[in-house]
């Protein structure tokens, strides 16, 4: 195509290259999953959580994250959602989400994958119930906290009344794991990606500016599952002891979302338990 200068002499047309439509990406769905390096072990991820981090996070964690990539997985994904007010099938959707990924490692490492129950979703939505309350939120602290202080940063007494509500006994925090975002999600799809790069970053030990395993223990129970292994560290070939692994590795899951008042930070509460979270039952390990 030509196109006319703001000259009218015929001569004084100039040539220009037609300018090129922007054609959008086009978008693949697929159904996200985790992936660990074949680094990730139990028997590396015990050294890891006991006294390395930082060494586990090398040889395992750093790659975990950069191997494990969000997709969306639905073009129904995009459609608005307000958080605050989830229907229960968006509830469940999400949870089912979260869980996939949780187990996707747990299988990998031969621990008991988690089960959703009504139950828990109950006992997720009354957490968040009970921080809203509270105008409690993970991503606000004292300053000049410590890691150990920011890690451990949980609504205990919400937890407490929730727990109760749903006939759990529990004293401290034995049934959540936690992420906060700055970032307000407007889609499912929003939601799904804050929640597949939390899961993933806690699993490989990366939780903002330091390293720690505490947020993947909790959600693998991989150290309570190692003191069943065999005296090399490598597997379990007792049966007993197998069945022993399953029993208090095996703990309902499900998954919820709060905001404090302020609106500046979201949080996702990621709750699994069986009876071994509660006070005053006998642990078997």
């Amino acid at each position: 195509m030509n196109y006319k200068t703001e000259y009218s002499d015929p001569s004084d047309i100039v040539k220009k290259t037609p300018r090129k439509k922007k054609t959008s990406k086009k978008v693949v769905y697929k159904e996200n999953h985790i992936v660990l390096p074949s680094t990730y072990t139990m028997k590396n991820f015990e050294k890891g959580y006991d006294y390395h981090g930082i060494w586990f996070y090398k040889i395992a964690g750093k790659q975990g994250v950069k191997m494990n990539k969000f997709t969306p997985e639905s073009k129904a994904d995009n459609v608005k959602v307000d958080p605050d007010h989830l229907t229960t099938s968006q509830q469940k959707e999400l949870s089912l989400f979260a869980m996939r990924l949780i187990n996707d490692a747990r299988t990998q490492l031969k621990i008991a994958p988690l089960r959703y129950t009504e139950r828990a979703q109950k006992l997720a939505n009354d957490v968040a119930k009970e921080y809203e309350k509270d105008d409690f939120s993970f991503g606000v602290y004292k300053a000049n906290a410590t890691p150990e202080e920011i890690i451990s940063n949980h609504d205990v007494p919400a937890l407490i009344r929730a727990a109760a509500e749903n006939g759990l006994h529990i004293s401290q925090n034995t049934i959540e794991n936690g992420a906060t975002m700055s970032e307000d999600p407007e889609t499912l799809t929003d939601m799904k990606r804050q929640i597949f790069n939390s899961i993933r970053d806690m699993i490989m030990g990366k939780n903002n500016t330091y390293i720690e395993f505490g947020h993947a223990n909790g959600l693998l129970d991989a150290n309570i599952v190692y003191t069943y292994y065999d005296e090399d560290g490598q597997s379990i070939t007792d049966p007993e002891q197998q069945a022993k692994a399953d029993e208090v590795a095996n703990k309902e899951f499900a998954m919820s979302f709060s905001a404090p008042k302020d609106g500046g930070w979201n949080d996702y509460h990621f709750i699994s338990f069986n009876k071994y979270c509660e006070d005053n039952v006998p642990r078997p390990w």
